[in-house]
C-alpha cells in the first residue's frame, strides 16, 4: 500500500521520496510550505528568549511536515487539539505534538540535517501513539520523515533505532481498526450528560438499596477529600456497578462510581472512585488503578495503602477520547473502556 502511495505522489510531483544513510528505509521529503513557515514564525515570536523561540519554530515546522503526510495518506488530524498549538503549553514545555482525530497524538522531533541522534523529551514520554523523527532543513526549505518508533525510554535515540515509515502506517491503521470495535463496547459517558445510562450503571441510591449488607461507602464530596475530587452534585451524572477481583483464594466484591462533569464544550472531567461494600472491610492490600488512553499509554494510576477505605483517579478529556481503566490485583486485570 507505501509503495503505491508512493508512485502516486512522485508522479504528481508532491514530494520526491528518498533513501538516507540508513539504506533499507524509504524516507519521505516534503517541501516547507509557506504557512507552515509564517506560523512557525508566528509561534517563535511569542517567546521570551531566542533559544526558546528556535524550539518552538524548529518543533512547529516538524507538526507541519508530518500534518502535510497525513493529509496525503488520508488520515484525519487536528492541528488546534495538540499541546503544541496551545501557547501556555508549548511555552512550559518542549512539545510538538500532532493528534490523529479517533487515532491518537504522534509526536514529531526535529533533527538537525547531518544528525546521528534524535532529542525526545521526558515531558513527552506518555501519551503518545509513537514519535516521528523529522530532519529540518532551513537552507532548501525541506522536511524529511526518517522514522517512526512506537515508544521511547531515552532522551536522546540514535535515528538508527528508528523504524521505517511503513511502522508508522501500520500502527495507525492498526488503532484504526481497534477504535471502532472498543467504542462498541465502551460505556458512552456522554449519555450519562443527557441522564441516559445502560442498566448496568445504577445511580449511587439504586445500588445501595439493592446491596444486602451496610454499605461502607458514602461518594466522597470535595469537602471531605480535596478540592479537585469529586463534585457531590446532581445523580444523573454519576454511576457506580459492582465489580468482583477474584485472587485464588478469595473474592474481593468492591463498587466501581464514576462521575462526568463537562468543564467546556471542548473538554470534560471524569472521575473515578473503588469502594468496598461491607463497612470495616477496608480496599484489599495491592490493589491498583490504572487509566490508559486510546493509544494505551498510561494516564494516571494509583494503589491502596494501609487504611485506605477508597481510591480515586480524576481525568480531563476531549468528548469522543477513548479512556481505558484497569483494575488490577494479584494476577487478575479487570477492564472497563469508557467514551468520554
Amino acid at each position: 500500500m507505501f509503495a503505491a502511495f508512493v508512485s502516486i505522489w512522485q508522479s504528481r510531483r508532491i514530494f520526491r521520496a528518498m533513501t538516507t544513510t540508513f539504506p533499507q528505509q524509504l524516507t519521505v521529503t516534503l517541501p516547507m510550505t509557506r504557512l507552515a513557515r509564517e506560523t512557525a514564525d508566528q509561534f517563535a515570536q511569542q517567546q521570551p528568549t531566542p533559544a526558546k523561540a528556535e524550539q518552538v519554530r524548529q518543533n512547529t515546522l516538524a507538526v507541519y511536515a508530518l500534518q502535510d503526510y497525513c493529509q496525503m495518506l488520508g488520515i484525519a488530524t487536528d492541528l488546534n487539539a495538540g499541546d503544541s498549538w496551545q501557547p501556555l503549553k508549548r511555552l512550559a514545555a518542549n512539545v510538538a505534538d500532532l493528534e490523529l482525530v479517533g487515532v491518537g497524538r504522534l509526536e514529531c522531533r526535529p533533527v538537525e540535517p547531518n544528525a546521528s541522534v534524535c532529542l525526545i523529551p521526558p515531558e513527552v514520554w506518555a501519551d503518545r501513539l509513537g514519535y516521528v523523527a523529522v530532519q529540518l532543513d532551513l537552507v532548501n526549505l525541506e522536511a524529511t520523515l526518517l522514522g517512526f518508533v512506537p515508544t521511547v525510554t531515552t532522551e536522546h535515540l540514535p535515528l538508527d533505532q528508528f523504524d521505517s515509515l511503513d511502522a508508522l502506517i501500520d500502527r495507525v491503521h492498526l488503532e484504526q481498526q481497534a477504535a471502532p470495535s472498543i467504542s462498541r463496547m465502551a460505556t458512552d459517558l456522554g449519555q450519562w450528560l443527557v441522564g441516559q445510562a445502560t442498566a448496568s450503571w445504577q445511580t449511587i441510591k439504586s445500588l445501595l438499596d439493592s446491596l444486602y449488607t451496610e454499605p461502607a461507602f458514602a461518594f466522597r464530596s470535595a469537602a471531605e477529600t480535596t478540592s479537585e475530587d469529586i463534585p457531590a452534585e446532581s445523580e444523573t451524572l454519576r454511576r457506580a456497578k459492582l465489580i468482583h477481583l477474584s485472587t485464588a483464594t478469595v473474592d474481593y466484591p468492591l463498587v466501581l462510581v464514576v462521575e462526568v462533569r463537562p468543564r467546556s464544550e471542548q473538554q470534560r472531567s471524569v472521575y473515578v472512585q473503588i469502594h468496598p461494600i461491607e463497612a470495616g472491610t477496608g480496599l484489599p492490600a495491592g490493589l491498583r488503578l490504572v487509566g490508559l488512553d486510546q493509544a494505551g499509554s498510561v494516564v494516571l494510576e494509583t494503589r491502596t495503602r494501609p487504611a485506605d477505605d477508597y481510591i480515586q483517579l480524576r481525568f480531563r478529556g476531549r468528548p469522543g477520547e477513548l479512556l481505558r481503566l484497569e483494575i488490577e490485583l494479584q494476577d487478575t486485570v479487570l477492564s472497563e473502556h469508557f467514551v468520554v
